[in-house]
């Protein structure tokens, strides 16, 4: 089962305190000289979990109590327009990277003062329901099991997915190629038709490859042709 991007996001602010962690302790001679450290994240979930006094999952619990456990250490939101590392994951062309201010040198209004950084978020913006937090962890579940219950029905017939549950045309694609790499990981019996034999012959990764994500095209629009024939 894939990991939900909140997880993820959580990872990375793990990673991030291990880093923060390891420079501490080569500058402990001048450690005396440092009033704090601040984590930034852009992660509303993230910040939430931090600050949350409520009993986390235990994968979850375990990662915000390692972050917890660096003395003197705040954690603040940061808008993505305002975060240099989110550049490295939207594709931005190795000549404007060159010339990113914001890349080099971090956004300039860590440059002044921290009463006139942007604002943090407050107990009132994080008063959202694990519900919402979780979504997408949710949403994954029902994908595996949907998954599974098709698979199940038949090796013959291709799976059906409900497109009306999916805002965009990119989660849906995703969740869909997340499904059909479960099925390839259960389906015991050689399948019969041409796309779950094609599907059958890719690569499980870690990652979603392009190839499963165009497999995941192939059925959607199959799927669509298939409900809407022309008359």
């Amino acid at each position: 089962m894939s990991m939900s991007i909140p997880r993820k996001e959580l990872c990375g602010a793990t990673l991030g305190s291990r880093a923060l962690k390891f420079v501490l302790q080569q500058m402990k001679p001048y450690a005396h000289l440092i009033e704090k450290s601040v984590l930034w994240t852009d992660s509303i979930a993230v910040v939430y979990w931090l600050c949350s006094g409520k009993k986390l999952k235990k994968f979850v619990q375990n990662r915000v109590y390692e972050v917890k456990k660096v003395k003197n250490l705040s954690y603040r939101y940061v808008n993505t327009s305002e975060n240099p590392a989110d550049l490295a994951t939207r594709g931005v062309e190795p000549n404007d990277i060159v010339l990113n201010e914001k890349w080099w040198h971090a956004p300039p209004f860590l440059k002044n003062l921290e009463n006139s950084w942007p604002k943090n978020l407050n107990s009132e913006d994080l008063k959202i329901d694990d519900v919402d937090v979780l979504k997408e962890e949710k949403e994954i579940k029902h994908i595996a099991y949907q998954a599974t219950m098709l698979a199940i029905q038949s090796e013959k017939a291709e799976p059906t997915f409900d497109v009306a549950k999916f805002s965009s045309w990119v989660k849906l694609k995703r969740s869909t190629a997340y499904a059909l790499k479960f099925i390839r990981k259960i389906m015991k019996k050689e399948p019969e038709t041409i796309l779950l034999k094609l599907n059958k012959t890719l690569k499980s990764k870690s990652y979603l490859s392009g190839d499963e994500l165009g497999v995941a095209e192939m059925f959607l629009l199959k799927q669509e042709q298939a409900q809407f024939k022309p008359h």
